[in-house]
């Protein structure tokens, strides 16, 4: 067994050669990331190195992942190693273990979540935009130092309404200081410093007073919920709630967080982008059709753009900014057949893994192309792990990710840059995270112009895919809502209790009681609403009342919440995500022989429509040029005979198809469909040019329409009596 309890007879791990007196230190220093590589190769699994004051057993592969998964069963620990962090911030989520750091985690994950960051990205576009557009043609800039102030304005407006601006610099201080205590670049004593306390305390005290207006109400009636809120709101299982020192401790890891670990990511991002003509050409498109007018950028258009998302998974792996986590062992154990005694430090990296050659092809090299299919090379989670290893993988991955590609955006969609010499490489540096020496310098070229972009075309409908490193996509249950039109799904004073997907039918959402035409959002098929209030704790501020008649899915608060977080997902992404379930099961029961790929291929291609009692779907005769599905109500099938006579031939229900024979055999509609008398009729339909497209890229596709035609004319023979 590779790890277990200690055993007579095994070998200390390798050591690897250093420098007097100094050990491994200057190496780590001088190749970070090439030294662990390069020390992988030569010793294996399991090496260790040494530095002054400093003795670490460095592990990687499998057993990493295997002692991640057991650490606590193998008496393994954090106390010692992130003690600063946890004094300094006031949170000691790094050192927590089993149930008290699931419960860190919990208090804390609402308010790094996607959803409510995602609330502040169009601002934070628009500014950046504007930033990016002050810079003067021809000017050199530190894109380290330009964004590193971007990020953390924009992450203390996301978090409080308080205006805590003016502490950035203090920030940026004790980010710096601590990180550089904990990492054993420098001695714990160093944070003795005047200056550091006095930044720490400034830092403090302005957070302390943002809790304490919060507390009292006073940004009540925001319109967004911000981190703090979320912070706040949070409870564990047994219903326990931060309270205010772990409300500041929360306030400042995240600050803190911000500074150090995400403007190096945007700096190796930018850098390759600019290095490779092709790359920038690729994402600079995304950018554009991102970008649309005053709504300026929605958050949701990150999930389908490719080539930036490509550009961002491919950094992770070629720069780990944080080499790995951290541990203490507290018995002698045995790991990969060498002896591990008691009070050892044990890193966990996954750098030698993201240059695995078995997994990447030319892994030294930066190529963006691997992280998109059909290679995904960055989807092997042995050998992909940027944001650490299960269960302690980082708690704002969603956070993370959406300020970078924002950051990133943004400067692209307000300048043109360019490095300042082809040639120009990073110098990787230690500072106290992986960077670049040189603090990634660009040259503006020039200022980029406004222009309308296309967002819908990167929104294009499909099912939402989890991550790397997320857990598996787990939608929540839903109920099902049938109304009347003219009836109310909530008024404006109800309880938050619910989260809605409109299936079918217009619902309209207006402030107060007012719902007319002119006044309220009309919201129809595959629109989400109602998580606002639920996120701020609020009772609703608007009415919804249904325009027709309507069908939603219902998602309780809690449900709702959870999947946010576990998910880690926008609120319409999880509404999207519930609206194609619905597609999905609904073309399942129209044909039974496609395979689940081929049903979720099919799902996005459909579009929905809607026909009141009595109306006309098709006419026999017509040239057919959609099919369609019942999703709710009943379709009359009528047939025109020569003679003169018609006849109803059959009464088509939910999940039945028709106009698919004109569509696969390119006949002329055979009979006349229109919806039943007494109720409306909703239905899916998919073009011609759609259905053919897809029936040669899944032929199971075809396969199964070609059961449902064969049926249908059987059925059509047999009302005739022929």
């Amino acid at each position: 067994m590779p790890i277990n309890e200690h055993e007579q007879g095994l070998r200390d791990p390798p050591q690897v050669k250093g420098w007097p007196l100094l050990g491994n230190l200057p190496q780590v220093r001088a190749r970070p990331v090439d030294f662990l590589v390069d020390a992988a190769a030569e010793h294996g699994p399991v090496f260790r190195l040494t530095g002054p004051g400093i003795r670490v057993t460095v592990i990687h592969g499998a057993l990493a992942q295997e002692l991640a998964l057991h650490n606590e069963s193998l008496g393994m620990h954090r106390k010692g190693i992130y003690d600063v962090f946890a004094r300094e911030t006031g949170v000691d989520i790094f050192a927590a273990q089993g149930a008290d750091h699931m419960q860190k985690r919990t208090l804390l994950r609402l308010g790094l979540s996607r959803q409510i960051v995602g609330q502040y990205v169009p601002d934070l576009a628009r500014t950046i935009v504007a930033q990016a557009r002050g810079w003067k043609p021809g000017s050199h800039l530190s894109l380290y130092k330009e964004t590193n102030e971007m990020v953390l304005g924009a992450l203390m407006a996301a978090m409080t309404p308080y205006d805590l601006s003016a502490r950035v610099p203090d920030v940026v201080r004790i980010a710096q200081d601590a990180m550089y205590a904990i990492s054993r670049l420098r001695p714990k004593w160093s944070l003795w410093n005047p200056r550091y306390w006095l930044a720490r305390n400034r830092v403090r005290a302005e957070v302390d007073k943002a809790i304490a207006a919060h507390r009292a109400g006073t940004y009540a009636n925001q319109v967004r919920t911000s981190m703090l809120d979320g912070f706040i709101a949070a409870r564990d299982g047994g219903g326990a709630a931060l309270d205010d020192l772990g409300l500041r401790g929360a306030c400042v890891y995240s600050l803190a967080g911000t500074s150090v670990y995400l403007t190096p990511i945007i700096g190796f991002m930018l850098f390759h982008i600019l290095r490779d003509a092709s790359l920038y050409g690729r994402v600079q498109a995304e950018v554009d059709a991102a970008f649309s007018g005053e709504d300026g950028l929605n958050p949701a258009v990150f999930r389908r753009m490719k080539w930036l998302r490509a550009a961002y998974f491919e950094a992770l792996r070629k720069y780990v900014v944080v080499p790995g986590l951290g541990f203490v062992t507290s018995r002698e154990i045995e790991i990969g057949g060498y002896r591990i005694k008691a009070g050892e430090e044990l890193l966990l990296t996954p750098v030698p893994d993201h240059f695995d050659p078995e997994v990447y092809s030319d892994p030294l090299r930066f190529d963006a192309g691997r992280c998109t299919a059909p290679r995904n090379e960055h989807r092997c989670p042995m050998a992909h792990a940027p944001f650490g290893r299960r269960p302690r993988t980082c708690a704002a991955t969603g956070l993370v990710e959406l300020f970078i590609f924002t950051v990133v955006a943004s400067v692209l969609r307000g300048a043109i840059l360019r490095l300042p010499s082809p040639t120009y490489r990073p110098k990787l540096s230690v500072q106290p995270l992986l960077q670049d020496a040189g603090g990634f310098p660009a040259v503006v070229e020039e200022i980029r112009a406004d222009i309308s972009g296309d967002p819908d075309a990167l929104l294009k409908r499909g099912v939402v895919a989890p991550d790397p490193g997320m857990d598996a996509l787990v939608l929540p249950e839903t109920e099902t809502v049938t109304l009347a039109a003219g009836e109310c799904v909530y008024a404006e004073g109800d309880t938050a209790d619910a989260f809605f997907v409109v299936l079918t039918g217009v619902v309209g959402l207006a402030a107060g009681s007012s719902n007319s035409d002119g006044d309220a959002l009309p919201l129809g098929s595959g629109s989400s609403f109602g998580e606002v209030e639920i996120l701020a704790g609020n009772s609703r501020r608007t009415s919804a009342l249904a325009r027709d008649d309507t069908t939603l899915l219902k998602v309780s608060r809690d449900a709702m919440i959870e999947t946010l977080v576990e998910s880690d997902m926008l609120a319409s992404e999880l509404g999207e995500a519930l609206y194609m379930r619905h597609l999905q099961a609904t073309l399942t029961r129209a044909f039974p022989a496609l395979d689940p790929e081929a049903a979720q291929a099919l799902a996005p291609e459909f579009e929905t429509c809607h026909y009141p009692s009595g109306a006309v779907v098709m006419n026999q005769g017509e040239v057919g040029e959609h099919l369609f599905i019942v999703v709710t109500g009943r379709a009359e099938v009528w047939f025109d005979d020569p003679g003169g006579g018609t006849s109803q031939l059959a009464t088509l229900n939910q999940g039945q198809i028709f106009g698919e024979i004109g569509l696969r055999s390119n006949r002329r509609r055979t009979a006349t469909v229109k919806a039943h008398a007494e109720e409306a009729l909703n239905l899916l339909s998919l073009s011609r040019d759609r259905f053919q497209r897809l029936v040669q890229e899944h032929p199971t596709i075809g396969e199964g329409f070609a059961e449902v035609i064969e049926q249908r004319l059987l059925e059509i023979l047999d009302t005739l009596g022929l």
